[in-house]
């Protein structure tokens, strides 16, 4: 029970925004022992704090939808109709009532795929990922005309400045493929066999004629 009593403070005192330094030299102070020993009680409660995150974790979202309506509801009969409203919103987002299936868009993010792990490619997938959340703000119509003009000049920035540092290394990724050997060695092609030109040298050179000869 004293341990108990100790873990308890322990978690008393985190909950209230205490560092966890802080709240060693508390628990030292309070219960005449190290702080090694207080360190002890504070891992045991973060050890119940991640516990009852894996149990709660699939309750989590209705057990806060249940809480929302309930306040909701308090809030509609106290006549709190701000708040009301504020509950009625969150309701409202974690439903799922705003959310809009668009089969151009889902297609869209098919065509898109994963993120390349190339790093020059990533560079790419993510000009295109712009150029896609551009094509959404200019055909929502539920956007204000202001906001739509601010998020087009933004994104339009961002494209700008990617634009040239991608078109680069989309260009040399190119160009490495047309350079390299269709039978995929990366050793050069042996030029034994090819003759030089007559102005190389060491090369073959026509005999000298005599420019006074008949």
């Amino acid at each position: 029970m004293e341990i108990e009593d100790r873990v308890e403070k322990a978690e008393e005192l985190l909950c209230a925004g205490i560092s966890p330094g802080k709240v060693e030299r508390k628990l030292a102070d309070d219960y005449f022992i190290t702080e090694r020993q207080a360190r002890k009680y504070i891992a045991q409660v973060y050890a119940r704090w991640q516990a009852r995150t894996t149990v709660d974790a699939p309750h989590r979202r209705e057990k806060i939808i249940r809480m929302a309506e309930r306040f909701y509801a308090k809030a509609l009969v106290e006549k709190q109709y701000t708040a009301a409203a504020n509950a009625l919103g969150l309701l409202a987002k974690m439903s799922g009532a705003f959310v809009q299936h668009d089969p151009a868009r889902d297609e869209m993010l098919a065509r898109l795929g994963p993120p390349p792990e190339d790093p020059t490619l990533a560079l790419v997938y993510a000009q295109r990922c712009m150029l896609f959340a551009l094509s959404e703000v200019v055909s929502n119509s539920a956007i204000e005309p202001e906001r739509r003009l601010r998020w087009i000049s933004e994104i339009g920035a961002k494209i700008g400045m990617t634009y040239a540092r991608t078109l680069i290394e989309q260009k040399l990724d190119t160009v490495t493929k047309r350079l390299a050997p269709s039978s995929g060695s990366d050793e050069p092609e042996s030029l034994a066999g090819v003759s030089k030109p007559e102005s190389s040298r060491g090369g073959e050179r026509p005999p000298a004629t005599d420019p006074e000869a008949p």
